[in-house]
């Protein structure tokens, strides 16, 4: 693990590291000029061509959606004194949905409905400048000082327009099925929309669908998730059917049969009732 001494961005006084990631650690820091606390991402080591292209792919994802209210605010970048590139976002104290999660349990379905059309709505954005998430899930929808839950960690996203994303990056317990498949031709809209209603059915239910139930090595986690889905997500008890069918249509097996869009799956859900069966 890097030294938290070594950390040298120029501007910042590193305080402590607050998250870790596959790549890179994400450090709680105070902007020196300003005294604003702020959150800086870190890649661990010395980055290769690939890892440079995948940060610059970050960096550009998250400034064209900076602006939105449920997406984390990019306030800088550039790089450490050793040549590492680091970006800055807003601090989120209150940390990710998985946080809460793991302190609370599944939120209420009042509570969940509104959010996850929000979170949608910034989904719809991202798609429409092109930008494709690609690692939705309650840990990288954090709780801002005005929102609920604004979208995080474009580290995997893939640009419509650039074929160079990573074919098969992602979250096992919340990553399309398709991605599992031998002819994957790499990310799509529906993949996200996968992600985002496994996303939602997690944040109701306490984990995600098709969800183990305990701890498995990697070989047996694939062979799982290829098991599972083809079969149906277990059913939540006192969710209102309305939002049910919005679960079964983003979670479908085939990605032509769930919503086409994510501003369909907001849509939908937009209309779901707020109080359990």
């Amino acid at each position: 693990m890097t030294p938290l001494s070594v950390v040298k961005a120029p501007g910042y006084l590193v305080e402590k590291r607050i998250g870790r990631g596959a790549f890179a650690d994400v450090l709680r820091a105070r902007h020196e000029a300003s005294r604003r606390t702020v959150a800086l991402k870190v890649l661990r080591e010395q980055p290769d061509d690939a890892q440079r292209l995948r940060f610059a792919r970050e960096f550009a994802a998250a400034r064209r959606l900076s602006g939105h209210p449920n997406v984390v605010e990019l306030l800088a970048h550039g790089e450490l004194e050793d040549g590492r590139p680091y970006l800055v976002t807003e601090y989120c104290e209150a940390g990710s949905l998985a946080d809460r999660l793991a302190g609370a349990g599944p939120l209420p379905l009042a509570e969940v409905v509104p959010l996850a059309v929000k979170v949608a709505e910034a989904l719809a954005e991202a798609h429409g400048a092109g930008i494709l998430h690609r690692d939705i899930k309650p840990a990288n929808l954090l709780v801002t000082r005005d929102e609920p839950a604004a979208l995080a960690d474009f580290g995997i996203a893939a640009l419509t327009s650039d074929d160079a994303a990573p074919p098969r990056a992602a979250t096992p317990a919340y990553a399309p099925p398709e991605l599992l498949d031998a002819d994957y031709r790499g990310p799509t809209p529906a993949g996200d929309v996968y992600s985002l209603g496994a996303t939602l059915y997690a944040l109701l239910s306490g984990r995600p669908p098709h969800h183990p139930g305990r701890p498995l090595p990697a070989y047996a986690l694939r062979s799982h998730y290829v098991h599972a889905r083809e079969t149906p997500i277990p059913p939540l008890p006192d969710v209102p059917e309305p939002v049910m069918a919005v679960l079964h249509r983003s979670l479908h097996r085939d990605p032509a049969a769930r919503y086409a869009t994510a501003a369909g799956f907001r849509d939908a859900l937009r209309d779901c009732p707020t109080r359990r069966g």
